[in-house]
């Protein structure tokens, strides 16, 4: 007997189903006070342990003194590889914010403020 509300977890096809949703804008079930969908797991996965690490990387390594000193890791991540590694990393950023921004506005703006700023579950004006 699976967990109630344990259906939203289940990895790559769960995301690719809640994406459609969202494409279709019949947006999935919100769990959102207590658990996240897969999508939404995978990509606050991408954005914090992949992206971030990735931006910081390739802003240091675009340095010429950190790049000089990092021997064949320099080489392989040259000043230019970094530039458009970060550039698209920064596309990623701004494509998160985004979407994550006109999300949390559209599928009911005063419900998920409240959960963000005021820390509670409800319709109130509270995180005004």
């Amino acid at each position: 007997m699976a967990e109630a509300g344990a259906d939203h977890l289940g990895g790559f096809p769960n995301a690719l189903s809640a994406a459609l949703q969202y494409l279709s804008l019949k947006f999935p079930v919100d769990h959102s006070w207590t658990n996240y969908n897969s999508l939404q797991q995978l990509t606050y996965f991408i954005t914090v342990f992949v992206a971030a690490p990735l931006a910081v990387v390739t802003g240091l390594m675009q340095g010429p003194a950190i790049a000089n000193h990092m021997g064949w890791f320099g080489r392989i991540l040259n000043r230019q590889a970094s530039r458009t590694i970060h550039f698209g990393v920064l596309c990623w950023f701004l494509f998160f914010i985004f979407v994550h921004v006109t999300l949390v506005f559209i599928t009911g703006a005063r419900q998920n403020l409240n959960y963000m700023w005021a820390g509670v579950n409800d319709n109130s004006w509270t995180d005004f």
